[in-house]
C-alpha cells in the first residue's frame, strides 16, 4: 500500500526534500501516506483537520513561502 501511495505522490511531482501537507483523519491511509512521504525522502507536515477554518488558514499562511 505504501508503494502505491509513493507512486501517486511521485506522479504528482513530489521529490526529495519537498514538504507535503496532510490534512487527514487518523487512519490506516494516513499512516501509509506518511510512510510513502518518508520513502520519497520528502517532509510530512500534518495538520489537525479539526481546527477551525480560520485557524487552518492562519496556519497555512504562516508556513507557506510567498
Amino acid at each position: 500500500m505504501r508503494d502505491a501511495y509513493a507512486r501517486g505522490l511521485k506522479l504528482a511531482g513530489v521529490q526529495k526534500g519537498d514538504v507535503v501537507t496532510l490534512c487527514m483523519p487518523v487512519s490506516v491511509e494516513n499512516t501509509m501516506v506518511l510512510f510513502a512521504v518518508d520513502f520519497l525522502e520528502a517532509i510530512s507536515n500534518n495538520v489537525n483537520f479539526l481546527n477551525l477554518k480560520y485557524d487552518f488558514l492562519s496556519y497555512i499562511a504562516k508556513r507557506t513561502h510567498p
